[in-house]
């Protein structure tokens, strides 16, 4: 709650937080690794007792490398179109 609402909240009152892309950055990569610890605290323990493996991060970043790379597929696809028309 406090990572999700209290802390985006208040940085979003500042005027020049929302003003500065690096701050924005910074923030929305720590509100991003906030919620995948979230959903990790929430899945893995249904899943199996909790115990970290080296391949949990992995996951994470194969199924964000995955679709990071649809991603830029679909955003070059759409540039060309867009500068074809």
């Amino acid at each position: 709650m406090l990572f999700h609402f209290v802390f985006p909240f208040l940085l979003l009152l500042s005027r020049e937080a929302k003003r500065n892309a690096a701050i924005l950055g910074v923030f929305a990569f720590a509100l991003l690794t906030a919620h995948l610890g979230a959903v990790y605290w929430l899945v893995i323990p249904s899943v199996r007792p909790f115990a970290f493996y080296w391949t949990d991060p992995l996951c994470f970043i194969g199924v964000g490398g995955i679709w990071l790379a649809a991603w830029s597929r679909e955003w070059r696809r759409r540039a060309i179109a867009r500068a074809a028309g």
